[in-house]
């Protein structure tokens, strides 16, 4: 059940709006098209997001999601948590303060993709995510780092929940 909407000739405005009311679930970036898919109140996964983006599903989306690492770019080391959010780039979205701050975003690998659409197809049947013992002190320690960083009048009443597969394989986030 795999259409390849978008190198099909088909695709128009309508139709984008068509298969989002009638999706399933929306996978993807937070580009302007997933608004829609929560107007039609559809559970939204979001990949590839910002950790510098990351209050603002704290106020819209209790799903799963994953987001691009921060990388420096002189010295080629990711990134942790607690760097991010005490940097001067903790809140910035635009590509050029990145640059200012000789640091680059890293995209999901497709593995990592995969492996949150597995997560994902997994909460869709209900079925409980944190499939390893550690899952559950990996999250709470993210939000904690997390909580501790941002100013409180940012973040949301809703928690959502970061990828375990993601948070496993990237445990230097932690650091």
């Amino acid at each position: 059940k795999i259409i390849d909407y978008a190198n099909s000739k088909l695709r128009n405005d309508f139709f984008d709006m068509h298969l989002l009311a009638n999706c399933e679930a929306y996978l993807g970036s937070e580009s302007g098209i997933f608004s829609a898919a929560l107007i039609f109140n559809k559970p939204v996964y979001l990949i590839n997001t910002t950790t510098t983006n990351i209050f603002s599903m704290t106020k819209f989306n209790n799903r799963i999601f994953t987001f691009k690492r921060i990388r420096n770019i002189k010295t080629g080391e990711l990134l942790s948590m607690k760097d991010i959010l005490q940097s001067n780039f903790a809140y910035c979205t635009d590509s050029e303060e990145f640059k200012k701050n000789n640091v680059e975003l890293v995209s999901n690998t497709s593995e990592e993709i995969k492996s949150f659409a597995v997560e994902m197809y997994s909460q869709l049947n209900g079925n409980i995510i944190d499939g390893e013992k550690d899952d559950a002190k990996l999250q709470k320690k993210f939000w904690n780092i997390y909580y501790k960083f941002v100013n409180n009048k940012k973040i949301g009443s809703i928690k959502p929940q970061v990828s375990s597969s993601f948070l496993r394989s990237n445990l230097d986030l932690l650091n």
